[in-house]
C-alpha cells in the first residue's frame, strides 16, 4: 500500500492513507502518525519457530557465511572437532536459497578445529578460511598449528598455510599496518590446562603469511577471543583480547603501531569467552559486548573514542555464556545483540532507543554448547543495494561503512573513479573497510554494498549447526525482495505549481528521514519530514501558499544518502 504524507501548510506534517479522502484525512492527522511511528518502535522478533535447516555434526565450533562459489548466495563454512577430536572444515554450498545437507566440500585436513575467520587474504577474488587450532585434552593438550585454506578459484583439500604450534581458540583480521591487506591474529592458551601463552599477529604481506608472528604480545594469557575494532576512530585498528583471570585487554594501535602492553584493562569481570564490537547507540563509536564464561554478558559502551571500562549494560545471570554476535534483528535500524551459552538457551536482547533490554525479547532452546553465531540473509529476501560516503582527512585509513552485517561489497570509488580491489581490504561482519593509501583531504570515497533488513541466525553447538529464518513479518518487509532498489525520491507533480504539489518517494527499508525546502539561495524555508519512517513507497503533498514564486530544491536525506529535485513555483 502506498502511503501518503500531506503538509497542508509550513509547520503541521501529518499521515494518511492515499485513499482517504482530503477532509477525512486532515482529522485523522494524530492518529495516523501515531500509528507509524509505534510501527517502527515497537518491532518485534519474528524467527522461524525450529531451525529451517539443521546439520548433525561431531563438535562443530566455528561458523560463518561467505559466497563462496560467486552465485549471489551466502554458502555457511564450519570447522569442527574443538578439543575432543580431529575434525574437518566444511561448505555447505546455497543454491538460491536452498541449503544443501550435506558439505559440498570437505577438507582432507583434520585438526581440533575451533573458531574460523574469512575473508579474501590474497585479494584473488575469492574468500579463505583461517581456523585456530587448539589441541587435544586426549594428547595432553600439545600445541598443533593454526591454518588457512587459500581459496583459488575453488578450495584445496589441505591448507596453505601453517602456523608455528599453539593452543588458540578463536582468530580474527585487521589491516594493522594499513597497507590494505588482512592481517591476522590469534588468541592463545588453554584455561583447561593451565597453558599461559602470547597473542601471535600474523602481517599480511601481498596474499602470504610468514609462519613466525610479526607481534606478539608481551605476557602470556588464557586468551579466549580476539577482535578489532577502531575504538578512537583514528584510523588504525586496535585489538581486543578476552583473556581467563585477566579480563578484557585493549592493545591500541598508533599509526599501524600495536601496542605490546595493554594499556586498557576491563574492571568488575572475570574474563571474555566470545567479543563483538557493534554501535549500540548509534553515535559512530563501536561499543563492545562480552560473553563472560561463569558470569554474565555485558557491554561496555565508547564515549567519544573512550572505552569505559565498567559495563554499562549487564544480563540477568546466565549458565556460562560463550557467544555473542550483532545485527538488526527486527529491521528497526538499531543493532540487536544475539547471545548463546553452553547450558542455556539462545536468545536476542533487543535494541530499544540504543539500550539493551536485560532479558530476551526471544529466546530459543539450542541443546548443550553454543560455539559461535553468525547472522547472514541466506535466502535474499531482505537486500538493499546502497552506498556510503566517506570523506577523507589525509591520514585515516580505516572507515566505518554504518550497517553490520554487510553482505557484499560491490565497487568502490573515490571522486567518480573506480579504485582497484587491491588498494583496499573490509570485514563484512563488523563493516568496516581500510585503504591501503589515506585518501586526501577533498576526496569523496563511495563505497556501494549490500546489507539486508532480514538477517537470519544461525549457530553451532557441540551437536549440530542450527539455522532461524528471520521471517521479519512486524516491519512488514518479509517477501519483498529489495535488491536492486535503492532510495528514490521523484520529481514533483505538478510542476510548475501554484498551490499545491507532490512528490512520491520509496524508502527500500526503514530509515530517519529528513525532507526539506530550499530556495534559490540555499536557506531553509520549509521542513517536510524529520523523523523515523518505515520502509515502503510514500506520497508527499504540501502546500505551496505563502511561498514567493521562484525555484527550489527539494532535499531527502537518510543515513547514506541524499536526494534532491527541483521545483518551480509560480
Amino acid at each position: 500500500m502506498v502511503k501518503s504524507v500531506l503538509i497542508p501548510n509550513q509547520k503541521t506534517p501529518f499521515l494518511y492513507f492515499k485513499t482517504f479522502p482530503m477532509k477525512t484525512a486532515m482529522k485523522t492527522q494524530s492518529i495516523l502518525l501515531m500509528f507509524v511511528i509505534g510501527l517502527h518502535a515497537s518491532a518485534q522478533f519474528n524467527f522461524s519457530g525450529s531451525p529451517v535447516w539443521q546439520v548433525s555434526k561431531n563438535y562443530p565450533t566455528g561458523i560463518g557465511w561467505a559466497d563462496f562459489d560467486h552465485n549471489g548466495y551466502p554458502d555457511l563454512a564450519v570447522s569442527a572437532g574443538l578439543d575432543i577430536v580431529n575434525g574437518p572444515t566444511l561448505i555447505y554450498y546455497n543454491d538460491s536459497g536452498i541449503l544443501s545437507a550435506t558439505a559440498g566440500w570437505i577438507s582432507a585436513y583434520l585438526a581440533p578445529g575451533c573458531n574460523i575467520y574469512l575473508n579474501d587474504f590474497d585479494h584473488n577474488g575469492d574468500v579463505d578460511i583461517a581456523v585456530a587450532s587448539l589441541g587435544l585434552i586426549s594428547n595432553s593438550m600439545l600445541p598443533v598449528p593454526n591454518y588457512i585454506f587459500m581459496n583459488d578459484s575453488g578450495m584445496p583439500p589441505t591448507p596453505g598455510w601453517l602456523s608455528q604450534p599453539g593452543n588458540a581458540f578463536s582468530c580474527a583480521g585487521g589491516d594493522i599496518d594499513g597497507d590494505g591487506d588482512i592481517d591476522l591474529v590469534f588468541a592463545r592458551g588453554d584455561y583447561a590446562t593451565s597453558k599461559k601463552e602470547k597473542v601471535f599477529l600474523f602481517i599480511n604481506t601481498n596474499g602470504s603469511f610468514d609462519s613466525i608472528p610479526e607481534w606478539q604480545s608481551d605476557s602470556s594469557y588464557y586468551g579466549t577471543d580476539v577482535a578489532f575494532a577502531d575504538i578512537d576512530l583514528d584510523g588504525d585498528p586496535d585489538l581486543a583480547l578476552g583473556a581467563r583471570t585477566k579480563g578484557i585487554l585493549i592493545f591500541y594501535n598508533n599509526n599501524g603501531i600495536l601496542e605490546t602492553s595493554p594499556s586498557w584493562h576491563s574492571r568488575q569481570i572475570a574474563g571474555g569467552r566470545q567479543l563483538a564490537f557493534g554501535d549500540v547507540d548509534n553515535d559512530g563509536y563501536p561499543d563492545l559486548a562480552v560473553a563472560s564464561p561463569g558470569e554474565k554478558f555485558f557491554l561496555f559502551k565508547n564515549i567519544n573514542g573512550i572505552l569505559d571500562t565498567i559495563p554499562q549494560w549487564v544480563s540477568l545471570p546466565g549458565t556460562e555464556p560463550s557467544a555473542v554476535a550483532w545485527a538488526d534483528a527486527n529491521g528497526d535500524g538499531d543493532l540487536d545483540l544475539a547471545a548463546g551459552s553452553w547450558n542455556s538457551a539462545l536468545g536476542i536482547f533487543k535494541n530499544i532507543n540504543g539500550m539493551l533490554a536485560n532479558t530476551f525479547s526471544w529466546e530459543k532452546s539450542v541443546g548443550s554448547g553454543t560455539q559461535q553465531i553468525s547472522w547472514a540473509d541466506y535466502d535474499n529476501d531482505g537486500l538493499v543495494d546502497t552506498l556510503k560516503t566517506l570523506q577523507g582527512n589525509g591520514s585515516k585509513k580505516m572507515f566505518y561503512i554504518g550497517k553490520q552485517p554487510i553482505q557484499q561489497i560491490t565497487s568502490v570509488d573515490k571522486n567518480g573513479i573506480l579504485i582497484p580491489g587491491e588498494e583496499y581490504c573490509y570485514d563484512l561482519t563488523d563493516g568496516w573497510i581500510s585503504f591501503s593509501v589515506a585518501p586526501s583531504p577533498g576526496d569523496l570515497i563511495s563505497v556501494h554494498y549490500t546489507y539486508s533488513t532480514d538477517s537470519d541466525l544461525s549457530l553451532s553447538t557441540w551437536t549440530s549447526v542450527k539455522l532461524y529464518e528471520n521471517l521479519n513479518t512486524a516491519t512488514g518487509l518479509h517477501g519483498i525482495k529489495y535488491r536492486g532498489m535503492g532510495p528514490r525520491l521523484d520529481q514533483n507533480e505538478p510542476n510548475p505549481c501554484r498551490e499545491f504539489t507532490s512528490f512520491n518517494f520509496f524508502l527500500p527499508c526503514p530509515d530517519y528521514i529528513t525532507l526539506q525546502i530550499y530556495n534559490s539561495q540555499g536557506k531553509i524555508v520549509t521542513k517536510l519530514l524529520n523523523q523515523v519512517m518505515p520502509g515502503g513507497e510514500y506520497q508527499l503533498g504540501f502546500s505551496a501558499n505563502g511561498l514567493p514564486a521562484g525555484l527550489y530544491t527539494c532535499a531527502m536525506e537518510g543515513n547514506s544518502f541524499r536526494l534532491t529535485r527541483k521545483m518551480i513555483i509560480l
